[in-house]
This record gives structure tokens, sequence and C-alpha cells, in this order.
């Protein structure tokens, strides 16, 4: 089975998730990039643990709750 093919042309981050912009892209290539943007929005993007956005925060990221306290060891916090 041939994978789908589609050319991305920018890369991003909007509103706490991944942003893709790409031209056109037959309809499974793009479920395939709706559901990595849908879970790019439940992966912390500091160490790729179950996380969440948190409305409350001023700069809105996908985070899991011991990155969001900056109490993670992937960025030298200790559990």
């Amino acid at each position: 089975k041939l994978r789908p093919i589609v050319a991305i042309a920018e890369i991003g981050e909007k509103h706490g998730f991944l942003d893709l912009d790409y031209g056109a892209a037959s309809d499974e290539a793009e479920a395939l990039l709706a559901a990595a943007s849908d879970a790019s929005e439940r992966t912390c993007e500091i160490c790729s643990a179950p996380g969440h956005i948190d409305p409350k925060q001023t700069w809105l990221r996908s985070r899991c709750d011991n990155c969001m306290v900056m109490d993670c060891p992937a960025i030298g916090g200790v559990h």
C-alpha cells in the first residue's frame, strides 16, 4: 500500500498545538495530519508525556503536570 504524500509548506505552533500549512493532500493524508495536530494538543512539548493545554496560562502550550510546574527531569527538575 502506498503512503500518502503531501508537501508541508510550514510547520508551526498556534494556540498550543501543531499548526501545519500544506498544499493539496489526499483525504488519507489530511486525516493523518489532523491526527498529528490533535495528538500534539495532548502531548507535552517538553518530555512527550501525556499533557494538556492550560487555558489559565498566558502562553498556551501543551505540558504535562510536571513540566507545567517546571518539575520534570527532561528540563532538570526532580519528581
